[in-house]
């Protein structure tokens, strides 16, 4: 395990580092609230976010299959999905870790969470 706690997914976190860090754009961000007014929505970098349908937390190995077969870059921006209290989901960070993450607060830019890094070192 890399890191666990809470996060404010604002303009950008950078999950590789410990503890995250906070970006003010896009650069160097592994997910990100990208809300409208009317929408709320969280981005990753491409083809990195995919969201877990279980109630209970997924492994690692269950995230990776997960990013596998589902990953997207974006969700909730087509007013389809969900991105609410408790939604879950996978992460790829940008050097290639994997996180889970479970939304606390999806409040239109307040969001926040609670994410679990994996050393990317860790095997399945």
């Amino acid at each position: 395990m890399q890191w666990t706690g809470v996060v404010r997914l604002g303009a950008g976190v950078d999950l590789d580092q410990v503890p995250p860090t906070i970006r003010t754009s896009e650069a160097k961000a592994d997910i990100r609230e990208s809300s409208s007014f009317f929408v709320k929505s969280i981005k990753a970098q491409e083809q990195s976010l995919a969201p877990w349908d279980g109630s209970a937390t997924p492994t690692r190995r269950q995230c990776v299959e997960t990013l596998s077969t589902q990953g997207t870059t974006e969700w909730g921006e087509s007013g389809e999905e969900e991105v609410e209290d408790d939604s879950i989901f996978c992460v790829r960070t940008s050097e290639g870790r994997i996180a889970v993450m479970k939304l606390k607060k999806a409040i239109y830019h307040e969001m926040q969470a609670t994410v679990k890094v994996w050393n990317s070192l860790e095997s399945l």
